[in-house]
């Protein structure tokens, strides 16, 4: 019945045939056969190199069945059809026939032999390539060697007050912050969530909570070094609201400890060891109270009998402690992401065996010894460089 009524229609002005005798149908019906060949090997072929392709890439495959189709088409089935050699007796006719049968069935043959190599050798290949990416590397122990990952990338926001803001200040200051991109935000005076003072450059800065309330590009990390000038009696309440935005908005922070070892501790002056390490306590408490957002990065540790890298006050560093610092803080951000050590291209990364404190930074950076520092002079920002000892 199916049949007849198809039979029927197709006689119809509007039927079937008017339908199929449109010019791209026609186009597409004479390479019919073509595209029936084309297609099963090109789906066998990607599926068996890339796996089972995604809706994108099944139409992909379609659009190259259709040019080799094409191709195909014009190249081989027209002339093969149409040669007047092969037409001329029936056995030259056979002989053709089957010659493409025997290559079909060869065809076949092979594809159904290499599909499952094909997939062992790119798993195989997956393996050489991440073994090459790898390197090797012996510890300072003596000689067991260690296989060292590939360095992901980070992005980094350096958030801090007058104690970071020598990298920024001196014109090297930044040679030794390696193996990740950063943004670099360190002004003087700058406290935690109180209303910062008004620092040296003539401004008075955005506390840490507001940056980051405010900040819209997304960070991998923030290395956090800064509420020096903020009260004793406030530091607990500003972490909490730290504590509050860092987890309202998923931070990962890096938080480096306070100086205590201070060297002018004058009775009453906020550079009493007692004062810092206090801070140093509410920081400690914090951290283990969210290890999920929060890595202590221990400064003070580091730092510690390190004279030769502050100024008179203790707290703010001359260019050879800013080296120190960005060494310090390029440790902490491959340690936090698990990438080996920028500098010594060793795995895991600590430390010890990255730049311990006995390093010569200046030689190691090659940077000259100075005391210019490049400020930016009130809100307009003016560039203006000085020779400054002060504090």
């Amino acid at each position: 019945v199916a049949t007849v009524m198809m039979l029927v229609a197709g006689s119809a002005k509007f039927g079937p045939i008017s339908l199929l005798s449109i010019d791209p149908l026609q186009l597409l019906g004479a390479r019919s056969y073509s595209l029936y060949l084309w297609h099963w090997p090109l789906l066998v072929l990607i599926e068996a190199r890339f796996g089972t392709p995604s809706a994108w890439g099944k139409a992909w495959i379609v659009v190259a069945a259709l040019v080799l189709s094409a191709i195909s088409f014009r190249a081989i089935e027209q002339p093969v059809r149409h040669n007047s050699w092969i037409s001329a007796e029936s056995i030259r006719s056979l002989f053709a026939a089957g010659v493409a049968m025997s290559l079909s069935i060869s065809a076949v043959v092979v594809l159904f032999a290499i599909a499952p190599k094909i997939d062992a050798g790119a798993m195989q290949l997956a393996e050489i390539e991440a073994a090459q990416e790898a390197a090797i590397s012996t510890d300072s122990t003596g000689g067991s060697q260690n296989l060292i990952p590939p360095v992901k990338p980070v992005n980094a926001l350096l958030l801090g007050d007058s104690t970071m803001a020598g990298l920024r200040w001196f014109e090297d200051g930044t040679k030794s912050l390696k193996g990740f991109t950063f943004k670099l935000d360190a002004e003087s005076c700058r406290r935690i969530s109180e209303w910062s003072c008004f620092g040296r450059e003539k401004r008075t800065p955005k506390n840490v909570v507001a940056v980051l309330n405010n900040t819209t590009e997304k960070f991998d990390v923030v290395v956090l070094m800064a509420g020096y000038d903020s009260s004793v009696r406030k530091i607990s309440d500003e972490y909490k609201d730290l504590f509050e935005v860092v987890r309202a908005k998923n931070l990962k922070v890096i938080v480096l400890t306070y100086k205590e070892s201070l060297y002018f501790p004058a009775s009453g002056s906020r550079g009493k060891r007692s004062v810092y390490a206090e801070f140093n306590a509410v920081l400690r408490d914090m951290v283990a109270r969210d290890t999920q957002h929060f890595v202590l990065a221990d400064w003070n540790a580091y730092s510690a009998g390190q004279k030769s890298w502050f100024r008179p006050d203790g707290i703010h560093l001359n260019i050879d402690g800013t080296l120190a610092l960005g060494a310090f803080i390029s440790t902490a951000v491959a340690e936090k992401a698990g990438n080996p050590c920028p500098f010594r291209s060793v795995y895991p990364c600590t430390y010890a065996n990255n730049l311990p404190q006995a390093t010569d930074f200046l030689t190691e950076f090659n940077v000259a010894d100075t005391e210019m520092h490049c400020y930016e002079d009130g809100n307009s920002r003016k560039k203006m460089c000085t020779t400054d000892r002060r504090i």
